[in-house]
Protein backbone atom coordinates (compact mmCIF):
# COMPACT_ATOMS: atom_id res chain seq x y z
CA UNK A 1 0.00 0.00 0.00
CA UNK A 2 2.70 2.53 0.95
CA UNK A 3 4.71 1.72 -2.16
CA UNK A 4 1.64 2.15 -4.39
CA UNK A 5 0.78 5.43 -2.67
CA UNK A 6 4.32 6.71 -3.23
CA UNK A 7 4.12 5.74 -6.92
CA UNK A 8 0.76 7.51 -7.25
CA UNK A 9 2.21 10.61 -5.56
CA UNK A 10 5.08 10.70 -8.06
CA UNK A 11 2.67 10.48 -11.00
CA UNK A 12 0.65 13.41 -9.64
CA UNK A 13 3.84 15.36 -8.90
CA UNK A 14 4.88 14.96 -12.55
CA UNK A 15 1.46 16.18 -13.71
CA UNK A 16 1.68 19.23 -11.45
CA UNK A 17 5.21 20.06 -12.58
CA UNK A 18 6.81 19.61 -9.16
CA UNK A 19 10.57 19.37 -8.85
CA UNK A 20 12.18 15.97 -9.01
CA UNK A 21 13.54 16.45 -5.48
CA UNK A 22 9.99 16.18 -4.09
CA UNK A 23 9.45 12.78 -5.71
CA UNK A 24 9.89 9.44 -3.98
CA UNK A 25 11.68 7.45 -6.69
CA UNK A 26 14.82 8.54 -8.52
CA UNK A 27 14.58 5.82 -11.16
CA UNK A 28 11.58 7.46 -12.87
CA UNK A 29 12.73 9.74 -15.69
CA UNK A 30 9.51 10.73 -17.47
CA UNK A 31 5.90 11.53 -16.70
CA UNK A 32 4.72 8.57 -18.80
CA UNK A 33 6.98 6.23 -16.84
CA UNK A 34 5.65 7.59 -13.53
CA UNK A 35 2.05 7.10 -14.68
CA UNK A 36 2.72 3.60 -15.97
CA UNK A 37 4.28 2.58 -12.63
CA UNK A 38 1.49 4.03 -10.49
CA UNK A 39 -1.55 1.88 -9.66
CA UNK A 40 -4.70 2.57 -11.67
CA UNK A 41 -7.29 4.76 -9.98
CA UNK A 42 -10.13 2.86 -8.33
CA UNK A 43 -13.06 2.43 -10.64
CA UNK A 44 -16.21 3.38 -8.81
CA UNK A 45 -19.13 1.86 -10.61
CA UNK A 46 -22.82 2.24 -10.07
CA UNK A 47 -22.89 -1.28 -8.64
CA UNK A 48 -20.14 -0.42 -6.14
CA UNK A 49 -22.02 2.68 -4.99
CA UNK A 50 -25.23 0.63 -4.66
CA UNK A 51 -23.39 -2.05 -2.67
CA UNK A 52 -21.93 0.63 -0.38
CA UNK A 53 -25.40 2.10 0.23
CA UNK A 54 -26.75 -1.36 1.04
CA UNK A 55 -23.94 -1.97 3.53
CA UNK A 56 -24.56 1.41 5.16
CA UNK A 57 -28.29 0.63 5.45
CA UNK A 58 -27.51 -2.72 7.06
CA UNK A 59 -25.24 -0.98 9.54
CA UNK A 60 -27.99 1.52 10.43
CA UNK A 61 -30.45 -1.34 10.94
CA UNK A 62 -27.97 -3.31 13.07
CA UNK A 63 -27.27 -0.26 15.24
CA UNK A 64 -31.01 0.38 15.66
CA UNK A 65 -31.59 -3.26 16.58
CA UNK A 66 -28.84 -3.09 19.21
CA UNK A 67 -30.32 0.07 20.73
CA UNK A 68 -33.76 -1.58 20.85
CA UNK A 69 -32.29 -4.73 22.42
CA UNK A 70 -30.63 -2.68 25.13
CA UNK A 71 -33.85 -0.74 25.78
CA UNK A 72 -35.78 -4.03 26.02
CA UNK A 73 -33.19 -5.41 28.45
CA UNK A 74 -33.52 -2.28 30.59
CA UNK A 75 -37.32 -2.39 30.64
CA UNK A 76 -37.81 -6.17 30.91
CA UNK A 77 -34.88 -7.74 32.81
CA UNK A 78 -36.91 -10.91 33.49
CA UNK A 79 -37.04 -11.59 29.73
CA UNK A 80 -33.28 -11.29 29.50
CA UNK A 81 -32.82 -13.65 32.47
CA UNK A 82 -35.14 -16.16 30.79
CA UNK A 83 -33.17 -15.88 27.56
CA UNK A 84 -29.86 -16.48 29.34
CA UNK A 85 -31.35 -19.51 31.12
CA UNK A 86 -32.76 -20.87 27.85
CA UNK A 87 -29.42 -20.69 26.05
CA UNK A 88 -27.58 -22.15 29.04
CA UNK A 89 -29.97 -25.11 28.94
CA UNK A 90 -29.38 -25.50 25.19
CA UNK A 91 -25.61 -25.55 25.76
CA UNK A 92 -26.01 -28.24 28.43
CA UNK A 93 -28.11 -30.33 26.03
CA UNK A 94 -25.47 -29.98 23.32
CA UNK A 95 -22.73 -31.03 25.72
CA UNK A 96 -24.78 -34.06 26.82
CA UNK A 97 -25.41 -35.08 23.20
CA UNK A 98 -21.74 -34.70 22.37
CA UNK A 99 -20.75 -36.84 25.35
CA UNK A 100 -23.30 -39.49 24.37
CA UNK A 101 -21.96 -39.59 20.81
CA UNK A 102 -18.42 -39.95 22.12
CA UNK A 103 -19.43 -42.87 24.34
CA UNK A 104 -21.28 -44.46 21.42
CA UNK A 105 -18.25 -44.10 19.12
CA UNK A 106 -15.98 -45.61 21.73
CA UNK A 107 -18.37 -48.53 22.27
CA UNK A 108 -18.56 -49.20 18.53
CA UNK A 109 -14.79 -48.98 18.28
CA UNK A 110 -14.42 -51.77 20.82
CA UNK A 111 -16.98 -53.97 19.02
CA UNK A 112 -15.34 -53.64 15.59
CA UNK A 113 -11.80 -54.42 16.72
CA UNK A 114 -10.13 -57.43 15.05
CA UNK A 115 -10.73 -60.71 16.87
CA UNK A 116 -8.00 -63.13 17.88
CA UNK A 117 -7.73 -66.15 15.64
Amino acid sequence: MAHEAARAYDAVAWRLGRSRRSMNFDDVLTRQQAESLSPPPPAITREARQRQRELEQRLVIAERDERMRLEWARRFPEDMAAEVAFFAEKEEEKAAQKAAKKVDREARGLDTSPTDR
